[in-house]
Order: structure tokens, then sequence, then C-alpha cells
């Protein structure tokens, strides 16, 4: 049995695909070959989808502990390196769904306004509801003070009634 440190040192290197099998069979502390074989390519994948340099470590951890618990799944379809980005991959992309539903709304440069400044547009939208039900209300009765409501253009059209 070889330790990990005389693998990585030996002449002849063992492939991914030679390591997982031993890994399986119950040397697993071979497993930390493909940690350090893979540990850049994983990291450049999971930060260039995060832009986070802490959720990139962290997704590389869990990335190592899924596919260390999923390892009888590897079927060497395809390289062991490129199953282990796709489960890095998948682990960025899921983290970064979680974080969107709790990404602020607006900037913090914004708060820093009058806070009041927030609610400007909901009056003006309160305001103008009620305007509008007034006026409804005052042109069913059909009252001459529609008139001040309506401005100079309608003035002319309750006039006529």
């Amino acid at each position: 049995m070889f330790s990990p440190t005389e693998v990585a040192t030996s002449q002849e290197p063992l492939s991914d695909e030679e390591v997982v099998t031993r890994v399986l069979a119950g040397e697993t502390g071979m497993f930390e070959i493909i940690m350090r074989r893979h540990n850049q390519r994983l990291y450049h994948v999971a930060r260039a989808i995060l832009r986070n340099d802490g959720e990139a470590e962290d997704v590389m951890q869990d990335a190592y502990v899924r596919a260390y618990e999923h390892l009888d799944q590897f079927a060497a379809k395809a390289k062991f390196s490129t199953w282990l980005t796709r489960i890095a991959v998948h682990e960025a992309l899921s983290r970064q769904r979680r974080g969107n539903r709790y990404q602020e709304l607006e900037p913090m440069s914004e708060r820093e306004r009058d806070p009041m400044d927030r609610f400007a547009s909901w009056r003006r939208i309160r305001n103008s509801k009620r305007q509008t039900r007034r006026f409804a209300d005052c042109w069913k009765k059909r009252l001459k003070s529609c008139r001040t409501l309506t401005g100079p253009s309608s003035y002319s059209s309750t006039s006529r009634t």
C-alpha cells in the first residue's frame, strides 16, 4: 500500500481512473491525489460561475464530498475530470440560484437617500386614484364642481349638460 505522496512523486503517475479504482477498493487516502490534481480546475470553474472566492472554495469542498460519496456511480464513460467538473458546475449553479433568491432589490447607495423619496411615486399613484374616484363620482352626479377637477380642456364638454 502506497501513501498519496509516494504515488504523487513516483515516476509513473496513476491515472484518475486507477486512483478511483484503488479508492473504491479501500485505499481512501488515495482520494487526496484526485483533490490535488483538480483543485485549480474546480476553483476556476466555480469562480467563473459565482464570481466570489469564498463561495468558489465552498463549491470545491462540496464537489469533492459529493464525488467521494458517489464514487461508485462513476461509470468511466467520460474522463473522471469531466465527471468531477460537472459535479462542481451543478453545485455552483445551484448555489447561484439560491443566492439570487436573496439578492437585494436596491443597491446600498440608493438607501442613503432620503427614505421618503421611495414613497413619492406611491403618493402620486394614490392621489391619482383618489382624484379619478372623485371625478367619477362627480361625473355621475354631473355637478358643476366637476369643471374644477377636470381642468380647462373638458370645461366646455361639461357645460353642455
